[in-house]
């Protein structure tokens, strides 16, 4: 347990000077946002203040970097699904129906979009939202994945009766064809 303890440390330290130098991959994990999470998760095993309040600084950049700038609906809910996290876990308390209620409904077009451009990608399309609304736990968001599942089954119903025609002229075909030799 030392050596990994020793292992995390030496992460910590490189993480923090690399913040210093501003990196930005605007990915959940690799962004201030993953350094945020990483350091809180942390701060529980080392119970050091400063790495807490590492994480909670990050973690306020962040917010304020989604409320500055555009950003897609995917890296709203992944910052969504963080902060819900961080909020259940009881590593962070806010009230979190205030910061993302005008977002929702910008989410939910968004995931039924997606849903119908063919984007499912857990990382940056429609179920990414769905994750978002799982993670909020709340009977608005309950009726948007119930939503979300009904289009997705008409979808797949559709598409499924789709294969199954091409599937079965692709067979008539084949036979006809090795009839006709």
């Amino acid at each position: 347990m030392i050596a990994l303890y020793d292992k995390l440390e030496y992460l910590v330290i490189v993480i923090q000077k690399l913040e210093r130098l501003n990196i930005n991959s605007k990915s959940l994990l690799e962004d201030p946002s993953g350094i945020s999470l990483f350091f809180f998760y942390y701060s529980l095993l080392s119970k050091k203040d400063e790495h807490y309040d590492f994480a909670f600084d990050t973690l306020e950049k962040v917010a304020e970097e989604y409320t500055d700038l555009p950003v897609n609906p995917t890296s709203i809910s992944k910052f969504g699904w963080l902060l819900y996290h961080l909020n259940q876990q009881e590593i962070i308390e806010t009230d979190l129906k205030e910061f993302f209620n005008n977002t929702d409904t910008l989410l939910q077009n968004s995931m039924i979009e997606y849903l119908q451009k063919d984007i499912y990608d857990f990382l940056h399309g429609a179920l990414d939202i769905v994750l978002y609304f799982l993670s909020e736990n709340s009977k608005k968001a309950g009726n948007y994945v119930s939503d979300f599942i009904d289009e997705f089954e008409k979808k797949a119903k559709k598409q499924l009766n789709l294969l199954l025609v091409q599937n079965a002229v692709t067979h008539f075909l084949r036979y006809y064809c090795h009839l006709a030799m």
